[in-house]
């Protein structure tokens, strides 16, 4: 059973996960590459996950272990589902582009966050 404090705690890893997302889901890799400010919130927050982490109890971090051990098995079909969906993503641009194949990078840099 998950205990009171490592609940909390992985609330706060959610909460920060959260505000990574929020701070880079609308902006470009060049845009976040250019902006001190976002690199900073970004960083400070995976910081604060690793340290969050580090807080869980032993007996969480144990019984995690036993549900990765079963995710190493699923992952890689998340993987295949993902390439998938980009395949998919790509395949209907193409489509919707007049059969063009000639495809911007920033068309493909949408079909990648697309098939997220």
């Amino acid at each position: 059973m998950l205990g009171v404090k490592d609940k909390g705690i992985l609330l706060q890893i959610i909460k920060r996960c959260n505000r990574v997302i929020e701070k880079v889901s609308n902006i470009s890799v060049t845009d976040f590459s250019l902006n001190d400010d976002i690199k900073e919130v970004v960083c400070f927050n995976l910081f604060q996950i690793g340290e969050l982490a580090n807080c869980l109890s032993v007996e969480f971090t144990k019984e995690y272990n036993k549900i990765k051990k079963q995710l190493d098995n699923i992952i890689p079909l998340e993987n295949i589902l993902k390439e998938t969906r980009k395949v998919e993503v790509l395949h209907n641009l193409i489509k919707n582009n007049g059969q063009n194949f000639d495809i911007s990078n920033l068309e493909k840099e949408l079909a990648e966050k697309l098939s997220i």
